[in-house]
C-alpha cells in the first residue's frame, strides 16, 4: 500500500494530493504486471478500469478490417490511459499493448469517478489531458490525410522536441514502430530520415536524433 502511494505521488495526475488523499486512492488501487506483447485491453472491451502506467511503455493502436495497424499514441511511465472511455462509460476505442514489460495500477470505474467528484483539481487535470490528446489525434488525422511522409516526420520530431525540451531527441520507439505511427513503411521512413540528414536538418544516431536546424524542421 505504501508503494502505491509513492507511485501515485510521482504521477502528474495525483502529485498535488495530500498524503491522506493518496492513502484513500491507494486503498482502491490494484496492481498488475504485463509481459512484453501482452494486452491490457482490446478495442471493444468494456471500460471498467482507469489505468496508470508505473513502468514500461504501452502502445495504443487501432486495427483496420484488413489487418492494418495504426498507432495512435504511446503511453510513458506516470501517464494514465483509458481515461476517456472510463469517464464516458464507453467501451475502449482502441487496443492497449505492452511494448515492454509493464507495471500498471488499475482503479475501478466507480471508484475513479468518486475520486474525481471529491478532488476537483484532478478533474481539471483530466480535462487538460483530454484536450491535449484530442489535439494530438487531430494532428495525426491531418498528417495522415493531407501530408506526405517527410512532412509527417517533421511534425512528429517538432512535437517531440516540444515535449522533451531538448534538441537531442530520444525516440520513444524503434524505427519500425515509428513508421507505423506515421502510417508508412520502414523503407519510406528511412528515406525521409536520410533526406533530412543530407539537408543537415537532423543527425541520426540509432534511437537518438539531434535537430541541427530547428527553424528548417518546423518550416
Amino acid at each position: 500500500m505504501q508503494n502505491y502511494k509513492k507511485i501515485l505521488k510521482k504521477s502528474y495526475f495525483f502529485a498535488s494530493l495530500k498524503n491522506f488523499q493518496l492513502q484513500k486512492i491507494a486503498e482502491l488501487s490494484g496492481f498488475k504486471r504485463y509481459k512484453k506483447g501482452g494486452f491490457v485491453f482490446y478495442e471493444g472491451d468494456k471500460a471498467d478500469n482507469f489505468y496508470l502506467l508505473t513502468e514500461g511503455s504501452i502502445r495504443i493502436y487501432k486495427l483496420s478490417p484488413k489487418g492494418k495497424e495504426q498507432t495512435l499514441t504511446y503511453i510513458s511511465e506516470g501517464e494514465p490511459f483509458g481515461e476517456a472511455a472510463v469517464f464516458m462509460n464507453k467501451s475502449f476505442p482502441a487496443n492497449a499493448q505492452a511494448e515492454t514489460d509493464c507495471g500498471i495500477i488499475a482503479i475501478k470505474r466507480d471508484d475513479f469517478l468518486n475520486i474525481l467528484k471529491n478532488n476537483p483539481d484532478i478533474s481539471l487535470k483530466l480535462l487538460g489531458l483530454l484536450s491535449e490528446r484530442l489535439k494530438t489525434f487531430a494532428n495525426l488525422v491531418e498528417s495522415l490525410s493531407l501530408k506526405e511522409v517527410p512532412e509527417r516526420l517533421c511534425r512528429y520530431l517538432s512535437d517531440l522536441q516540444k515535449k522533451q525540451k531538448t534538441l537531442k531527441l530520444k525516440l520513444p520507439v524503434n524505427k519500425t514502430r515509428l513508421a507505423l505511427t506515421l502510417g508508412t513503411t520502414s523503407e519510406t521512413l528511412s528515406r525521409a530520415l536520410g533526406k533530412l540528414s543530407d539537408q543537415k536538418i537532423i543527425k541520426v544516431d540509432n534511437k537518438h536524433i539531434t535537430i541541427l536546424d530547428l527553424p528548417a524542421l518546423v518550416k
